[in-house]
């Protein structure tokens, strides 16, 4: 004949079952934070897994930010032929500059920021600083005889070496790029080079396809493209920082 197991008494019972459900709130406690731990851990792999793509898509904004800056100034570059029936007469940053400097843009910080590339940023120029200018006052025409290399990370033609007879000049001619002389910065962009052409066209040079061709050397230490008359481009050899 089967038996049942002796009933516990009734506090008895109850602790029994207290303690059954603590135990089950502890397992329950610790499989949560397991799964906390996981998902730590995959959001730290898929992190790291899309860290350069994402850090490419910045660069590329970047890039293309800069792009939209040079077709401004091709833009401002016409509305400057229409007003005095030339060029800007400054080589340098003061040839771009003159945008601002003879009143064809208002002096504003939105001008000012579209005269120099925004993959280096404003906020790393030296003119706040060294003349206690606000950015709007940077190009003003009371200040342009002050304007320089600190004042843009462009590249404007160098006027001695560039002839600019005639508007708009040749689609084969590089009137403004991006500076990539250095100065802490290498580089302007990681990969590549904007070109405001004489045609006002913008034309972007590629890193890796001036290696393919030969024209940089394939070393994995070149990363930019050099401006200015040492350029191992013969585009970008007639542009310069300097009036």
């Amino acid at each position: 004949m089967k038996t049942s197991p002796p009933k516990l008494p009734l506090r008895a019972a109850r602790f029994v079952r207290g303690r059954r459900s603590a135990l089950a709130r502890g397992a329950a406690a610790g499989f949560t934070l397991l799964e906390l731990l996981a998902v730590i851990l995959i959001i730290g792999v898929l992190g790291a897994a899309l860290y350069p793509t994402i850090a490419s898509s910045i660069s590329g904004g970047k890039t293309a930010a800069c792009e939209q800056n040079l077709k401004r100034i091709g833009e401002g570059l016409a509305q400057y032929n229409i007003k005095y029936e030339s060029w800007p007469r400054k080589s340098g940053v003061p040839f771009f500059g003159s945008l601002i400097g003879r009143g064809v843009w208002e002096s504003t910080p939105a001008n000012a920021k579209r005269l120099t590339c925004p993959a280096i940023g404003w906020k790393n120029m030296m003119p706040s600083q060294e003349f206690g200018l606000d950015l709007e006052d940077w190009f003003r025409p009371d200040n342009f005889d002050q304007v320089g290399p600190d004042h843009s990370t462009y590249a404007g033609p160098d006027l001695s070496r560039t002839k600019l007879r005639k508007f708009p000049a040749s689609g084969n001619v590089a009137i403004i790029a991006d500076d990539n002389y250095g100065d802490g910065f290498e580089g302007n962009h990681d990969t590549a080079t904007n070109v405001l052409m004489g045609d006002l066209s913008v034309r972007r040079l590629e890193v890796f396809e001036l290696k393919d061709s030969g024209d940089l050397p394939s070393d994995e230490s070149v990363t930019f493209i050099p401006v200015g008359p040492d350029s191992p481009i013969e585009l970008l050899q007639g542009l310069t920082i300097d009036e």
